[in-house]
């Protein structure tokens, strides 16, 4: 652990993450007048958007994706491309002059007297601290990923920006989710053929204008963990938003090959074949959590944070932008204002 002197900077909160649940946060604690610090591991506000695949458009209508404060700009029954959402959270931070510190990842964290935050930049201290780096950190790739043969370029749909990166030849996409579903119809858009995975059966929702205000007007996005409708709503897979299944599964140039089970240096097992030519493999296997670097007693056996809407059981620590962390919406660009308020609410007592 970092030495500790007086001279280690204290604040009374500081916010580990400089995406849109630590600029929410910020918004707030700044109205309180209250002494604060936004560290952000990147060099720059909206870092994580900007990494993710180039033709990746939000499947909610700019008016829902507003931070508190400050409307998203333009036509607000538009979808916004990653792009925008990029230069709209730099000119929140900018426009509210937040003090954010980059290029300083965050090392440890633990509790004495006081939140001790260890970073590449230094040792800090606060009274606060509210984690909003997201639920999941580190991609997941199934460890069979290993044994297939070296000559297959594999990348996590974290990694993957655009089919110019694929070997030409046959593409393997691996994951049912909106992300591997997306992936999926652009590879089909480039000469070739693509082959999908996943496991069961795919639901879709259609995206306009009704279903959204369904969604979100109506207040199905917003109705609590713990009420009837957002218990229901949690039980439920997620759907795949805004793509026609029925047309894209009648692609002659897509192949169903059901869920992926292993593989050698020489083949692939799925469900449905045992495919022996791709060259490629998407995993849009999703994520997982990544809090080790928090010295808590607060996670669970799958390393995840138990919470009350983001406020643990250690006094001070706090949790914001979890998926599900008060309501579906708590995950989502605009939605994680709600739950910052009431964070910064408890903050601002503490």
């Amino acid at each position: 652990m970092a030495l500790i002197t007086n001279t280690s900077p204290f604040y009374h909160t500081i916010i580990i993450g400089g995406g849109q649940a630590g600029l929410a946060a910020a918004y707030y604690l700044q109205k309180q007048n209250k002494d604060f610090v936004i560290l952000e591991a990147a060099s720059e506000i909206g870092h994580s958007w900007k990494n993710r695949y180039d033709s990746l458009t939000l499947f909610t209508s700019a008016r829902y994706n507003s931070l508190p404060g400050m409307p998203f700009p333009g036509n607000p029954d538009r979808f916004p491309t990653k792009d925008e959402v990029v230069d709209y959270l730099k000119n929140y931070a900018t426009r509210l002059m937040l003090p954010v510190l980059f290029d300083t990842r965050v090392i440890s964290v633990h509790k004495s007297d006081f939140f001790l935050v260890t970073t590449t930049k230094g040792l800090l201290r606060a009274k606060n601290v509210i984690v909003c780096t997201g639920a999941f950190q580190e991609p997941f790739i199934p460890a069979f990923s290993n044994q297939l043969n070296t000559s297959i370029l594999q990348l996590h749909s974290s990694d993957y920006k655009r089919p110019s990166q694929l070997k030409p030849g046959d593409t393997l996409v691996v994951g049912g989710g909106n992300s591997g579903v997306q992936i999926v119809e652009e590879i089909l858009n480039e000469p070739g053929s693509a082959l999908f995975s996943f496991s069961g059966k795919l639901k879709a929702m259609p995206n306009n204008r009704l279903t959204q205000l369904l969604v979100f007007g109506c207040g199905l996005a917003s109705a609590s963990i713990h009420s009837p409708v957002g218990k229901w709503l949690k039980s439920r897979p997620e759907p795949v938003i805004g793509t026609d299944l029925k047309k894209l599964f009648a692609d002659p140039r897509l192949r169903l090959v059901g869920r992926t089970n292993g593989g050698n240096r020489l083949e692939i097992f799925c469900e449905n074949a045992t495919l022996d030519s791709v060259q490629n493999i998407i995993w849009a296997t999703g994520f997982k959590p990544d809090f080790t670097w928090i010295d808590a007693d607060i996670f669970n056996k799958a390393g995840y944070p138990e919470h009350e809407r983001g406020v643990t059981r250690l006094k001070g620590l706090y949790f914001l932008g979890l998926p599900w962390m008060h309501s579906r919406f708590s995950g989502l660009l605009g939605g994680v204002g709600k739950d910052a308020e009431y964070i910064s609410k408890l903050v601002v007592r503490n």
